[in-house]
């Protein structure tokens, strides 16, 4: 992956090696990861963040916000839409999984996947929830809320 000076990003770059040739992930779902960084590290550098990965985090909700209601600029057939509510999820799974490889790797301490994930109560807002489906972060995998699933409750994604 490239940045904006056109030279290797080697912290997304190790990221996607290591869910290609490491964790054994199709070719297609490197490339989904590769363009959902890419959309996040161009907005991180439109409002002015670098190099701060726990900053990066706590910008999570505003990247979120942005996806939500900003049409897409680049060409193609969603030229001019806003982003659907699968593509905004599927972008933000694949910065929850480059945040869950990096604090594997100690690039930042694991407190940050608190500013990633909230449990909340049944029957609070209306947002999208989770139940551990197949394709999506499991809730019982979200840090700090192990057992969650089992015990029936329910985890909101904060971004």
């Amino acid at each position: 992956m490239l940045d904006e000076c056109f030279e290797v990003a080697e912290l997304f770059d190790g990221f996607l090696r290591w869910l290609r040739l490491v964790n054994g992930r199709a070719e297609s779902t490197t490339r989904q990861y590769a363009s959902a960084l890419a959309e996040w590290a161009n907005w991180l550098a439109s409002v002015g963040e670098r190099d701060d990965l726990v900053r990066w985090a706590e910008r999570l909700g505003a990247f979120r916000f942005h996806l939500m209601t900003s049409p897409v600029l680049r060409p193609g057939s969603g030229c001019g839409r806003v982003r659907s509510p699968e593509r905004v999820d599927a972008v933000l799974a694949a910065i929850r999984s480059f945040y869950r490889y990096a604090v594997a790797r100690r690039l930042v301490a694991g407190s940050v996947n608190d500013l990633l994930y909230e449990v909340v109560e049944a029957g609070g807002p209306r947002v999208a929830w989770m139940r551990g489906s197949a394709g999506a972060d499991r809730a019982s995998s979200a840090p700090g809320t192990r057992g969650c699933a089992e015990r029936g409750d329910l985890v909101r994604l904060v971004a």
